[in-house]
C-alpha cells in the first residue's frame, strides 16, 4: 500500500472513532449493557429501569446499502433514554418494579416512529443515506424510504442540489480518488467553445467507455455542437445560412430582412448580432467575424418573436423534464438569462411537443442524457445543448420538481 493512501485510511480510522465516541454521547452517555437483539417485544428489562424495543443495525450498514430485514432488529433500550428520531416497534415491557406506566410515558414523544413488531415494514425498499454503525438505533434521517427515488438522488439532503467537483490532484486526493481506483460516473461539463483541450478530453474519455460512464457521451458532445446538430433538423429551424462569404450572407439578408449573425461556438448569448432590414455595417460585422472566428459564422432570419420568449427545454433520458420561457432585458432582443434575460414559468405547444418527440429517441440512443433545446415562437427551433446545460434551477422553482434527481436517476440506470 501507497504511504499516501496509507495515511488517508489512518485518518478515515480516527474520524470514525471520533464519530462513534460523539454519537455514544449524543445517545445519552455511556451505553446500557447490551441486552441482545431480539425479532420482536419482550426482551430482558434491565434491572430497576423500564425498557422500549427500539430498532437498531445488526452490522455495519455503509452509505448505499439497500436495507433488507435481515440488517436489523429490535433491541431493549432503556425508555429514559429513548430520542425523539428513534423508531420503536411501540412495546414498553414491565420492569421488574412493574413501573409500566412510566416506560409508556417515556416514549410517547416517538409516537409517531412506532411501526408495530416486524421491522421489515420499515426497512424494505429504504437506503442508508448516512452510515449506521453496529447497534446503532436506525433513525429516519439516516436512511431513504422505498419509493422516494434512487440512490443517487436519494442520498442528496432535501433542498439540495447535485454539482460537479473539478477533478485535480488535489481534490482527488481529498475525495479519496487515488490513481487505479474505479470510478462510476464522470460527468463532463464544460462551457463552449470547443478547443482542442476540451476535443482531446473527449478522445481520452472515450478509452474508458465499458468501464465508467461518461455523461453525456464524449463522442456524441465531440460530434454534436450546439448550432451544428440542430442542422440535422432544419425542418423545424427558421431559414438558416452558415458561411464566411460576406456576398452570401448580403443574398441571404435581401431576402429575408433582419437577420441575426452569430459564432457557430458561441454560447449564452455573447457575441450575437441584430442587423436591420436595411443591412447598414454588415460588411463590417462580418470583417470582424472572420478576423475573430476561423470557423463559418451561423447566420438566421431574426424572429420578432423573440421579443415573447426564447424558451429553453430540457431533456432528460430524451423525455421532457420541463421548461420555461426566457424574455429579453430591457433594451435586448437576446434572451439568454447570462445577459440579462429574466425566466418565467410556461408549457409546450404542440409544435415544441412535436420538436422533442422526433428529438428524444436520437438523444437518447447517443447517450446524450442531459440535453438543453432553444425554440423560439413555440416553433422555431434554433439549438441543442449538450455541453453544458442551464435552467434546470428556474424549471424547478416554477413547477417544483427536482430535476436533477432526474438525471442522477437517469444516469444510475446505466451505470
Amino acid at each position: 500500500m501507497s504511504p499516501v493512501r496509507l495515511l488517508i485510511v489512518l485518518i478515515a480510522a480516527v474520524s470514525a472513532i471520533g464519530l462513534a465516541v460523539v454519537l455514544q454521547r449524543a445517545l445519552g452517555g455511556a451505553p446500557a449493557k447490551p441486552t441482545g437483539l431480539v425479532e420482536g417485544a419482550g426482551a430482558p428489562a434491565a434491572q430497576g429501569k423500564p425498557m422500549t424495543q427500539v430498532l437498531v443495525a445488526k452490522r455495519d450498514l455503509p452509505v448505499g446499502t439497500r436495507l433488507v430485514a435481515a440488517d436489523v432488529g429490535w433491541q431493549a433500550w432503556p425508555s429514559d433514554s429513548i430520542n425523539a428520531a428513534f423508531i420503536t416497534n411501540g412495546a414498553a415491557p414491565a420492569s421488574p418494579d412493574g413501573k409500566v406506566e412510566a416506560a409508556k410515558a417515556a416514549v410517547a414523544a416517538t409516537a409517531d416512529q412506532m411501526i408495530g413488531g416486524d421491522p421489515a415494514k420499515v426497512v424494505e425498499g429504504a437506503i442508508v443515506r448516512d452510515p449506521i454503525l453496529v447497534g446503532e438505533p436506525i433513525t429516519p434521517r439516516k436512511i431513504v424510504r422505498g419509493g422516494e427515488g434512487g440512490y443517487l438522488s436519494v442520498v442528496l439532503t432535501p433542498g439540495k442540489r447535485a454539482m460537479s467537483v473539478p477533478v485535480t490532484s488535489d481534490t482527488a486526493v481529498g475525495g479519496f480518488i487515488l490513481p487505479g481506483d474505479r470510478v462510476d460516473v464522470v460527468l463532463m461539463r464544460q462551457d463552449p467553445p470547443f478547443h482542442m483541450g476540451y476535443i482531446t478530453a473527449t478522445h481520452l474519455l472515450e478509452r474508458i467507455e465499458g468501464e465508467t460512464l461518461v455523461v453525456n457521451n464524449p463522442r456524441s458532445v465531440r460530434n454534436a455542437p450546439e448550432k451544428v446538430m440542430v442542422l440535422d433538423y432544419r425542418r423545424f429551424m427558421p431559414p438558416t445560412l452558415v458561411t464566411r462569404s460576406v456576398e452570401e450572407v448580403r443574398a441571404f439578408q435581401k431576402q429575408h430582412g433582419a437577420i441575426v449573425v452569430k459564432p457557430i461556438h458561441g454560447n449564452g448569448g455573447k457575441a450575437i448580432f441584430r442587423v436591420s432590414e436595411d443591412g447598414e455595417n454588415l460588411g463590417a460585422l462580418m470583417e470582424v467575424f472572420n478576423q475573430t472566428w476561423p470557423e463559418p459564422h451561423m447566420v438566421q432570419a431574426f424572429l420578432p418573436d423573440v421579443a415573447k420568449g426564447d424558451k429553453r427545454i430540457v431533456l432528460v433520458g430524451g423525455e421532457v423534464a420541463g421548461a420555461i420561457n426566457r424574455k429579453p432585458g430591457e433594451g435586448e432582443f437576446r434572451s439568454n438569462l447570462a445577459v440579462g434575460g429574466y425566466a418565467e414559468k410556461t408549457e409546450l405547444t404542440p409544435e415544441e411537443q412535436e420538436i422533442c418527440a422526433a428529438l428524444g429517441p436520437e438523444l437518447k440512443r447517443l447517450g446524450l442524457i442531459f440535453v438543453g433545446i432553444d425554440v423560439i415562437g413555440g416553433k422555431w427551433l434554433t439549438e441543442i445543448n449538450v455541453t453544458s446545460p442551464t435552467g434546470i434551477v428556474a424549471i424547478d422553482r416554477f413547477n417544483g420538481t427536482d430535476t436533477a434527481g432526474m438525471i442522477w436517476d437517469a444516469i444510475e440506470g446505466r451505470v
